[in-house]
């Protein structure tokens, strides 16, 4: 009886997804823009690692590309069906409390990878949700090279952090020199030569150690970065991920 019940909890063991994975089958019933789907099961899912345009809210427009995102998801569903495999990652729930989760379709197709590379969505890095964010950043390159869709946008283009802006959160790519660094009671703030601030909390930080990388020593040095700015009195934009980082004008 002992072995039996050894045997049982052991297969139960085995038969659990591995920490920070998990896969199941379902079928999407709606899909509400490029990047967030409705399930059979009612839950709202919200691709990981992927960003597009918003639709409009509250009698505000549609931002650029918005529905050419959504209207590309509907037919890529279409195309490939709507049954599909969810992978999850650490994280599997947003404030929203949407699921996180990759998808995949029945034929192995993933809606992430189509996107990115015909310029309907851009890589949002977000951790601790990154295992396929290099891979991402490799798929968005081939509509960056060609200047496909969202990167036909002048927002998109990466610009001196001196002519950075936005009137509302939104994401960016900006290059400058780091001017000072100074510790903050959560981690550190970098502060570039034409005003705009890097932030980056203690998380970060040991992320960028892992990497070789310190930035407690980049006073004086150029970086260019991608992310979401955050506007206002004080614009800044957080570090989160040394896969945030990107290459310098003229060096790639």
């Amino acid at each position: 009886m002992r072995h039996l019940l050894q045997c049982l909890f052991l297969s139960a063991l085995l038969s659990l997804p591995l920490l920070g994975y998990a896969e199941e089958w379902q079928r999407v019933v709606h899909i509400f823009d490029g990047d967030t789907v409705k399930l059979e099961d009612g839950r709202r899912v919200r691709l990981i690692g992927i960003d597009t345009p918003e639709m409009g809210r509250d009698y505000q427009p549609d931002e650029p590309g918005a529905k050419e995102a959504r209207d590309y998801l509907v037919h890529w569903f279409d195309t490939h069906g709507y049954r599909v495999r969810l992978h999850l990652e650490e994280e599997q729930h947003d404030r929203y409390h949407r699921t996180l989760a990759h998808l995949e379709a029945v034929d192995g197709a993933d809606p992430a990878h189509d996107l990115l590379t015909n310029g309907h969505a851009r890589v949002l890095i977000f951790p601790p949700n990154t295992q396929r964010s290099r891979e991402q950043l490799q798929w968005e390159g081939v509509a960056r090279e060609q200047g496909l869709g969202v990167w036909r946008q002048s927002d998109h283009k990466l610009q001196p952090d001196s002519e950075v802006s936005a009137r509302k959160r939104a994401f960016r790519r900006v290059y400058g020199v780091v001017e000072s660094v100074q510790s903050t009671g959560s981690g550190l703030s970098l502060k570039l030569q034409g005003g705009l601030e890097l932030r980056m909390n203690y998380a970060g930080l040991k992320r960028f150690e892992a990497e070789g990388l310190d930035p407690r020593k980049w006073s004086g040095q150029p970086v260019a970065v991608r992310g979401e700015l955050v506007p206002g009195q004080h614009a800044h934009l957080w570090l989160d991920h040394p896969l945030q980082l990107e290459s310098l004008p003229g060096k790639g």
